[in-house]
Parts: C-alpha cells; structure tokens; sequence
C-alpha cells in the first residue's frame, strides 16, 4: 500500500513538474521520469492488468478517433496525393532509420520500428506495450523525437515568410471540425463515448486484431463521427489519469540495466531524432512544391511533433491550421493503423 502510495505521489509531483516546464505529453512524461528514477533506486513495479491495458488503448484511440468526420474525410480525400506521397515517405523512412537504429544499438527491429515511428509519444507507447517489444526503449526515443520536434521546428517556422494570397491551395477551402458539428444531429454524453470505445476495443481485440484495443476505440469513435454523432470528449481529468498510469507503467519498466543500456546508446538515440528532422523538412520541401503552399505551413504540417503543439504554433505564427493540423491527423492515423501490419511483415 505504501508502495502505491509514493508511486502516485511521484506521478502527480513529475506531471506538475513538467506541466512547469512545458514538456509535450506532461502528464505521460512527467510520471515516467519520475518513476523511472523510483524504479532504478528503489525498485518500484507496477505491472498493468490486461484489461486495463485495453481501457488505455481504447480512451487513446478514441481520442484520435474524434478528429475524424465526414468533412475531415472529405477533406483528406482532396489532397489524396500529398497523402500518398507522404505515407510512402513516412514507411521508407521508418524503415531506413528504424533499420539502422536496431543495426547500431543491437535491439530488435520491433523496438526499432516502433522507437522511429513519427506518431505520438502515447500511441507509440501503447503499441509498444501490446507488442512484446522493449518499451523503455521506445518511449525514451519517442520522448526525444518530439521534444527535439517541438523546440526546433516551430523556431524554424518562425523565420519562414508567411502565406501570402498568392498561394494556390487556401486554408478555407478545407472545412473546420466546427463547421462539421453544425450538421451533426445526436450528442452523445462522455460516458457513452467511453462505451463505445471500450466496446471497439473488446471487439477488435477478441478478433486478435493487431493493437486492436487502439484501433477498436478509434474506428468505433470515428464511425460515429461519420454518422454525426456529436461525440463529447472525455474530461481532461480522465485522459490526464489515463496518460499518467501509462506513464507509471513505462517507468517502473526501467531499471539498472536499461538505463545502462540507453545510456550506451545515447548518441544513436540523439542521431535517430536528428535523422527524423532531417526527414521530415526535406518532406516539408517537397509538400510545399506539390501543394503549393507557403514555407511556414509546410514545416508545421510536416513536423514529426505534436499534433496540438503544432496547430497552436500555426495559430500564432500566421500558417495555415486546417492543412497543419489535417497532415498531422493522416500522420498519426497512418502510424497507429499500419505499425502492427508493418512489424508483422518484417519481423
């Protein structure tokens, strides 16, 4: 009891903590630090319960799958080649780095794939808890990507001209969620939309549906949305909770010989997430020829960072939210729907 105690403790005080310092997914990072430490020096471990595990995949998928409707369809369907350009892009370029991650830190290519892959430090996490993969490892390079991408890219954005009216693809012809919500006919309470994803979840996972607790929440909230259903979000509280036993799970995976082995690794980390920037701005090059928009919007779009961070930097630096924020959406979605059929392939 005393062990569960200091264990939430620590949680709030690293969640606060990072909230402080403004570090991206603080309440999943915060936490992990933080018991990673415990764990390391006094031997802290949580081990999560398979159904619990489910719950986390299922509220995290749901939250993903919320962002998609009708009109973001539709929407995504217009920039179908930039779509595919950038899938083929995000695969071979996972598969380069993540092959040469594995080659140089001696880990397996699962671990690998999943540490490289450009999606959210929580889904990455999540994945990597359902796949028998080395998750230390994985949140620890994910953690690293999307620090290095939210301080480097938006300081780079920032120095980059403006759109102009010039621009041949214009932010309004590509509607907003909130236009969507005008023609959405029932509202589901929160609790319901908790329901549904858990029921998603169960179903995709007694299917054995790789990482099917994720993609069972988040195509069972999606459906819905498509149906205009006007899904209420869980309360910041719950997806904060649901973060922060993530992340206590994570830390309590670290121990001695993982912190030594991580710290052997460290330059391979470090040039792992340089790699992914080099990636994704030369990716920011070749989605502004071929949509034709500004320098600025591009580099956000295009940013292996995170999705919210991203679209607020648009917001303040003048670039274009609806296209930021729909090439991430394709991002994550990509990563999360494609990671389990892209290890089963190679591994």
């Amino acid at each position: 009891m005393l062990d569960i105690l200091i264990t939430l403790v620590l949680a709030l005080v690293g969640w606060k903590l990072a909230s402080l310092i403004r570090i991206p997914a603080p309440a999943m990072i915060g936490p992990m630090v933080f018991i990673a430490v415990a764990s390391v020096i006094w031997g802290v471990q949580v081990q999560l319960h398979p159904i619990v595990r489910i719950v986390i995949q299922s509220l995290i998928g749901g939250y993903i799958g919320r962002r998609i409707s009708l009109q973001a369809i539709r929407a995504l369907i217009r920039l179908l080649p930039t779509i595919l350009m950038t899938t083929f892009w995000y695969g071979l370029a996972t598969a380069v780095i993540g092959y040469g991650v594995a080659r140089w830190a001696f880990i397996d290519l699962g671990s690998a794939f999943l540490a490289t892959a450009p999606g959210g430090v929580a889904e990455m996490t999540a994945l990597a808890m359902v796949s028998q993969v080395d998750v230390a490892f994985v949140a620890t390079l994910q953690t690293l990507r999307v620090l290095a991408s939210n301080i480097s890219i938006p300081i780079i954005a920032k120095f980059a001209p403006a759109p102009t009216d010039g621009d041949t693809m214009h932010s309004s012809s590509i509607p907003s969620q909130k236009t969507d919500q005008k023609h959405q006919r029932l509202r589901l309470p929160w609790i319901g939309t908790v329901v549904v994803g858990l029921i998603g979840s169960f179903l995709f996972a007694g299917l054995r549906i790789p990482a099917g607790g994720m993609l069972g929440g988040m195509v069972a909230i999606a459906l819905l949305q498509m149906r205009r259903v006007s899904v209420v979000p869980v309360p910041k509280i719950v997806l904060t909770g649901t973060y922060m036993i993530l992340g206590i799970s994570v830390g309590s995976s670290f121990d001695l010989a993982t912190l030594q082995r991580l710290q052997g690794s460290l330059g391979i980390l470090v040039g792992a997430t340089i790699a992914t920037l080099i990636s994704s701005i030369v990716l920011s090059l070749v989605v502004m020829q071929l949509m034709h928009i500004d320098l600025k919007t591009s580099l956000l779009a295009c940013s292996p960072g995170g999705l919210s961070i991203m679209a607020v930097v648009a917001e303040e630096t003048g670039a274009k939210v609806e296209i930021v924020s729909l090439l991430h959406l394709v991002r994550i979605i990509w990563v999360v729907v494609s990671m389990p059929i892209f290890m089963s392939i190679f591994l």
